[in-house]
Formats: structure tokens, C-alpha cells, sequence
């Protein structure tokens, strides 16, 4: 199990303030935090996971991976 921090921020005070957590296991943690799946090798995998949990194709997943790394 993981523990995932749940945070809010104030951008014009520069703050940002720890609210709370999640257990997580750790491909969802994973589903969380696509950058570290990626470095860590294991993008591929939380694809899949993320596809099995929710019911949508893996294009679909891919679409939104590709999006939230848009930039």
C-alpha cells in the first residue's frame, strides 16, 4: 500500500498546505503520478491498469496520458 498526499495551494500567497492522504495500492498510486510510471519504466502497465479499473480502451487512456503530458 502507498500513501498518496492530497494538496491544496494558494498561488498568490505561494502556499500550498497538506489536506489530507489516500491508501493507495500501487498501480494506482501510479495512475496518480504518470511522470514517476514513466521514469520508473511502468507507463505501459499502469495504461493497462487504469484501462482495467475504468472500463475504457487503452486508446482512450493513451488519449488522456497524452494530454496531461501536453505542455
Amino acid at each position: 500500500m502507498h500513501c498518496h498526499e492530497i494538496w491544496e495551494y494558494d498561488d498568490e500567497r505561494k502556499v500550498q498546505k497538506l489536506v489530507g492522504y489516500k491508501i493507495l495500492c500501487e498501480r494506482c498510486h501510479l495512475a496518480h503520478h504518470l511522470g514517476f510510471a514513466t521514469v520508473s519504466s511502468k507507463l505501459e502497465e499502469t495504461v493497462e491498469w487504469i484501462s482495467k479499473i475504468t472500463g475504457m480502451s487503452k486508446s482512450e487512456v493513451w488519449k488522456l496520458v497524452d494530454k496531461a503530458f501536453e505542455k
